[in-house]
């Protein structure tokens, strides 16, 4: 175990002392693989080479006054041989990646996490549906757009070994993730205090849909504050 702390140690003192190796040119060639990765998780099937086209298409699309959805929508119909929801998943990333980017210098709050939260999701979720609809015991129905907490208890696929914090929790658990992340004083390596954060973010599940590709979008500015390469996973 001592053996393992300090060759973990090593690891990061290594990655510190190689951090001015990492240019802004670098990370924009990467942008691509960051969100291909990512919503290849989540059952993205297209290949790299598409989503380097997807995301080619995107940076030519002009931006100003537009929704997301209306970026999106340039962008699909300007590749009409790849599936629509595929272009969706892809691009609504990307874009919010280069969102949550503007406010790298800021503190990460709720407000901001719902309103990349809502970005993510709203052009996806109009295909078919504009939310998720609940309805309770009493006959009540809720609609839960993108951009807001759950309002219903949910369970880990395949098994029920997680527990998630209810509805009436989320906001307290947010706040106190938030309030500890934004934290300048920390002990922790920037490296251990993303991560930790992505894996409470990922337990306390706010949001009925998008946790994984949210929560690796704000584990990557994160990591991009301090000068790091975000992750990117093989799928």
């Amino acid at each position: 175990m001592v053996r393992m702390a300090g060759k973990n140690k090593n690891t990061l003192k290594y990655i510190d002392d190689s951090k001015h190796l990492v240019s802004s040119e670098m990370f924009e060639a990467i942008k691509t693989a960051i969100s291909h990765q990512s919503v290849s998780i989540e059952g993205y099937k297209l290949q790299m080479g598409d989503s380097q086209k997807l995301y080619d298409s995107l940076k030519s699309v002009e931006i100003e006054n537009k929704s997301v959805l209306e970026v999106i929508l340039e962008v699909v119909a300007e590749n009409s041989d790849i599936k629509e929801e595929e272009i969706i998943m892809f691009c609504s990333n990307v874009i919010v990646q280069e969102e949550s980017l503007k406010m790298i210098d800021n503190d990460i709050t709720p407000d901001l996490v719902k309103k990349l939260h809502g970005m993510l999701l709203l052009p996806e979720s109009t295909k078919p549906r504009t939310g998720v609809n609940i309805t309770y015991s009493n006959g009540e129905d809720f609609l839960v757009p993108p951009g807001n907490y759950r309002r219903i208890v949910v369970l880990p696929k395949g098994g029920f070994n997680t527990i998630y914090p209810f509805p009436d929790e989320i906001d307290e658990n947010m706040r106190l993730l938030l309030e500890d992340v934004n934290k300048t004083d920390s002990p922790l390596h920037h490296i251990i205090k993303a991560l930790k954060f992505y894996v409470k973010f990922l337990h306390i599940h706010p949001f009925e849909d998008g946790n994984g590709r949210m929560g690796r979008i704000l584990l990557a500015l994160l990591l991009n504050r301090q000068g790091l390469f975000p992750c990117i996973s093989e799928v």
